[in-house]
């Protein structure tokens, strides 16, 4: 086969994969949010000493409130987060959190 033959199978199937890949945080910004955090702390984290655990919040004990406009909490399930012994500085999740924060989510238990 040719190789011009073989770049253009190989954009179709990248981009039928990309098209039928489910997106689990479409629609809940929420959980886009702690995903690009725990992309951010995994990659802050790569290198240094200490460890870097992803793990995923999967129960009810864990509450979301949206910024500053409203003293409602909401649990937060499913979403991926980072623990880094390196840069939580002996608070699991508070890197995490940090940047949740920053977001405009502050999460709560």
């Amino acid at each position: 086969m040719k190789k011009s033959g073989l770049v253009y199978i190989s954009a179709i199937l990248a981009v039928l994969s990309g098209c039928s890949t489910a997106k689990p945080s479409q629609g809940r910004p929420e959980l886009t949010a702690a995903s690009q955090c725990s992309e951010q702390i995994h990659t802050a984290s790569k290198n240094k000493k200490g460890t870097t655990t992803l793990k995923s919040l999967q129960d009810n004990s864990t509450f979301l409130k949206v910024g500053d406009s409203s003293q409602e909490r909401y649990p937060i399930q499913g979403a991926a987060y980072v623990e880094s012994t390196f840069l939580n500085k002996g608070n699991p999740g508070s890197a995490w959190r940090n940047c949740m924060q920053i977001k405009g989510f502050i999460i709560s238990q």
